[in-house]
């Protein structure tokens, strides 16, 4: 009985308590040197400084130096040393901190003494896990991440990129080469995040090329006041007011500090691409976000959400010719949680995008107060020089009716030619989810403004040219959508119309609907229809499109395309090829009708997504028109004093996470998305900032002499951030070895074997056997006993299918 005890306690230590050995019960020769001190004590841990995470509950304190002290005598377990900046960071209440005992000469908190506080060692993966009741934590919420555990990340350089090439050839015309790039240069310090965007273009046909660094700003998060403070050359970013560049400085809450369910929403941007396409979004000349689209329907959703006002969307079509439209990006009524204050201040003056400063100086703020569970007010200003705004308005939750809110905007200019302007504006806006009908109505609202009410871009512009542009009349947006779960059944409806004093009118209508059905044995047979239709003073133009795409084999498709643009008529065949989700293709052939005929077209369409960024090339023929061909590259580099990785990055200067393997190249992270580089390094972009990311190692992927100890990390990063996490891998030969020292003895029986690293990798056995894992050539274990040690060091050539006889030299 004795003997089982003992052999649970040696592979299994966690179950046992303080513990005597009666060591006649082992099988050994030299009874008198047994050292199994390691197993007197449940967990026991050596006095030292280890480096590891901390896992308050589900959250976790990154990566970090933790010291283990011995509280009473020389035979006690090592117990961690939990700092008081460690302590701060734990998310307790304060009045519980401040509460808290302490040891080790008052460095040491003594977290134990809280009531049901478990703390749990687990070196060997890399961290200390903590159980905390809820009643001694400051947050509650088992889906948040608090700010106590929100982590800035390491410095870092960065540079994020989208270039785009392409070449058109018309029939009997030049042909036409042009290249662009944007993106964003940055550099990260503690908090700070430096950014500056840029862009540029080069055309051999206009024989023009520009390049120009549109914009430089700086930022960090004020996590205390759940606000982000920005410098620089900015945006005015308010529900309230239309936005105008400036140069100066804000502080914003941000609602991505909160709980998802008081967070705002992204937009998004749909259309329909006659051919292979690039869609270019941007904001007062400046670009937002840009990609490549195959030809049909499309929808952009992975625009920023603090995106606001009027977007610009321009769609450039490979047989030269371009959609442009605008897209009025709106919010949920502004409505706030009960006692709480949202605003934003911003201060500066106007500046131009060639960075002179080019306007008055203004001041603004706005702010929204919940008053109760239903209602909220909400107002703000904008004051400068010859100019003011005010605003106030009012939020109510109408609970299974939606909520609504209504404002009104006043505005006062000083002209030119010495006359004064004041004008009204009245807004109302509605927002509804239909759980019952699975439907919604995103966003519903209706604006009026009066000839006199001017923005502070009209009066910028009256300023300038001596009289106000078109200003805004009349605006009024519902984007609703719809789905049929019996009949697999989604419908889409958006509808803008704008009217303005100057007597011009912009009208855009787009529906889509999608239905997945099954025809005997072939399943998952999709049929789509889109429908477009724009009415402006300048352009008129209507889309039709509908596609039926049947499944061929696992992960590809055929399909078939029938599309009319105004007075064109598309019909196509396409085979795609989407069993590779790194690399996709798409071949098609197909006609276009005219009144003068049919005219025959190809097309072809090839993605890959690789460790280092997204390659896109697009090719396109019609016979008696024009044959193009583009290329698109958009990626990042990031750089840290770990070491430096190119990636994959949708988000010029967005949140990132840094992955160390170990310096193990070509290891698969998240099942195989990306891989890390020659150097151990990998990086995952667009990292949601101020929740919680888990990274994981495809264990299953890796090779047989490697071993994953820790494969999964967890960060949560503030905004603009470049975490850093290292997984716990080990890579090298298992065997067999014999330790024994230079007089022929062997090291204690039940002696603690650690790699380079510190962490245990096993026991001395009888006559100094031992099984060692992650043995490289050249170099070294320690062995651990009581107070002493001693040293092996690994050959230059090893023969993992021999017993390696290896000799332990004391230090």
């Amino acid at each position: 009985m004795k003997k089982n005890i003992l052999t649970i306690c040696f592979y299994f230590p966690v179950f046992c308590n303080a513990v005597e050995f009666n060591t006649d019960v082992l099988g050994i020769e030299e009874r008198g040197n047994v050292d199994l001190s390691v197993f007197s004590k449940k967990d026991y841990i050596l006095p030292g400084k280890y480096i590891l995470s901390i896992k308050v509950n589900k959250n976790i304190i990154p990566e970090q130096a933790v010291y283990f002290f011995r509280r009473n005598n020389e035979e006690d377990s090592a117990e961690a040393c939990f700092t008081p900046e460690i302590v701060r960071r734990m998310g307790l209440k304060e009045k519980i901190q401040s509460e808290m005992s302490s040891w080790h000469g008052g460095e040491c908190a003594n977290v134990t003494q809280l009531n049901g506080a478990i703390v749990s060692h687990v070196i060997n993966e890399g961290f200390i896990q903590l159980s905390i009741p809820q009643a001694w934590m400051e947050y509650s919420d088992p889906n948040w991440v608090p700010p106590s555990f929100w982590d800035n990340g390491v410095p870092a350089l960065l540079l994020d990129y989208n270039l785009n090439v392409s070449s058109t050839k018309p029939v009997n015309k030049d042909q036409i080469i042009q290249a662009d790039i944007y993106g964003t240069a940055g550099m990260n310090a503690g908090p700070w995040r430096l950014r500056a965007d840029f862009q540029g273009q080069k055309s051999s046909g206009g024989r023009t090329g520009n390049f120009d660094w549109s914009r430089y700003y700086a930022y960090r998060a004020l996590p205390s006041y759940g606000a982000n403070f920005t410098v620089g050359e900015n945006y005015l970013n308010s529900f309230l007011f239309d936005p105008f560049r400036y140069t100066g400085a804000a502080i914003e809450s941000d609602d991505r500090m909160l709980p998802a369910s008081l967070q705002g929403y992204a937009p998004e941007i749909r259309g329909i691409a006659k051919t292979n396409a690039r869609v270019t979004v941007s904001q007062n000349s400046y670009v937002l976000y840009e990609t490549t689209v195959a030809a049909g329907p499309f929808n952009i959703q992975d625009l920023n959400s603090g995106v606001r006002g009027k977007l610009d969307v321009r769609v450039e079509e490979q047989d030269g010719s371009v959609q442009a439209f605008q897209v009025s990006t709106a919010a949920v009524p502004y409505l706030t949680r009960p006692g709480r204050v949202r605003y934003k201040v911003s201060g500066g003056k106007l500046s131009t995008n060639q960075h002179d400063l080019d306007g008055p100086a203004f001041t603004s703020g706005e702010f929204s107060y919940g008053i109760d569970n239903s209602w909220s007010v909400f107002g703000g200003a904008v004051l400068a020089e010859k100019y003011n705004a005010q605003a106030v308005g009012i939020g109510r939750d109408l609970y299974q009716f939606g909520a609504v809110s209504l404002d009104v905007s006043r505005s006062m200019a000083y002209l030119p030619d010495h006359s004064d302007a004041q004008g009204y504006s009245v807004r109302v806006n509605y927002a509804k989810r239909f759980d019952d009908q699975n439907s919604e109505i995103t966003f519903a609202g209706y604006r009026f403004s009066d000839r006199e009410f001017m923005s502070m871009d009209d009066f910028i512009s009256a300023g300038k040219i001596g009289m106000v542009g078109k200003n805004n009349k009349e605006m009024y947006t519902v984007t609703a959508n719809k789905s049929f779960a019996d009949l697999n059944l989604s419908a889409y409806l958006s509808y803008n119309h704008q009217t303005f004093w100057s007597g011009k009118k912009t009208e855009q209508i787009s529906f889509s609907a999608s239905k997945i059905f099954d025809l005997e044995s072939i399943k998952g047979i999709s049929a789509n229809l889109a429908v477009e239709k724009k009415l402006d003073q300048e352009e008129r133009s209507n889309s039709v499109l509908l596609s039926l795409s049947v499944p061929f084999g696992r992960g590809r498709s055929i399909s078939y395309s029938g599309q009319q643009y105004e007075d064109k008529k598309y019909n196509t065949i396409s085979y795609g090829d989407y069993q590779n989700a790194s690399n996709t293709w798409q071949l098609t052939a197909g006609a276009r009708e005219t009144d003068q005929g049919n005219t025959e077209l190809l097309r072809g369409y090839y993605s890959h997504s690789g460790d280092a960024g997204v390659l896109n090339l697009n090719a396109s023929y019609e016979r008696g028109e024009y044959s193009a061909v583009s290329a698109s590259v958009r990626g990042g580099l990031t750089i840290t004093e770990q070491g430096l990785a190119l990636h994959k990055q949708n988000v010029s200067g967005g949140t990132r996470l840094m992955l160390d393997t170990s310096s193990l190249g070509g290891v698969p992270i998240n099942g195989g998305q990306t891989h890390s580089n020659v150097w151990g390094k990998a990086v995952v972009g667009d990292i949601n900032s101020y929740y919680r990311t888990s990274t994981t190692v495809d264990v299953n992927q890796l090779g047989d002499d490697a071993e994953a100890i820790a494969p999964v990390v967890d960060a949560t990063l503030t905004e603009g951030a470049v975490g850093y996490r290292k997984f716990l891998l080990v890579q090298g030969s298992k065997l067999m070895a014999v330790l024994s020292f230079a007089n022929g003895s062997h090291p204690p029986f039940g002696a603690a074997i650690a790699d380079a690293t510190g962490r245990e990798v096993g026991l001395v056995g009888e006559q100094g056997a031992a099984y060692l894992t992650g043995v490289q050539p050249g170099g070294y274990f320690d062995v651990v006993w009581s107070s002493k040690k001693c040293r092996i060091n690994i050959p230059l050539t090893i023969n993992a299918e021999k017993t390696l006889a290896l000799l332990c030299l004391s230090e």
